[in-house]
């Protein structure tokens, strides 16, 4: 994440892909892949524990720092790849269990992270 930080599009498009190694990884794509696999479905949100849903927030701020720029490969990469429909799954969603696990907190502070980190990546 701190590679791409003020918007340095260099970095941007290095996490895209790497032409000067042997190895190639889209970042954006495997990056988006993860949160889909994380939780695939908003019923998946509501089982989702502490850490869990800290490792979605840094996959979640990570992207945010891999478009903004803007960077429009990115962009387009992240809209190709099922980022927004897992996005909304996400916003839709109670997060019960950590709701149960914050106690008198109907709405805690991780869940706000997470819904404000989406709102921040889909606006960047």
């Amino acid at each position: 994440q701190v590679l791409c930080e003020g918007h340095n599009l260099t970095m941007q498009n290095y996490v895209f892909t790497q032409h000067d190694n042997a190895l190639n990884f889209n970042l954006v794509s495997q990056t988006s892949e993860l949160l889909q696999c994380l939780c695939p479905a908003e019923a998946d949100a509501d089982m989702m524990d502490e850490e869990e849903a800290d490792l979605y927030l840094m996959a979640i701020n990570l992207l945010t720092e891999f478009m903004q720029g803007p960077c429009s490969r990115n962009q387009e990469a992240l809209s190709q790849s099922g980022y927004i429909g897992t996005a909304m799954k996400i916003l839709r969603a109670d997060f019960r269990n950590l709701c149960r696990e914050a106690g008198k907190d109907p709405y805690p502070a991780l869940v706000r992270r997470i819904k404000d980190g989406l709102m921040t990546g889909m606006v960047a």
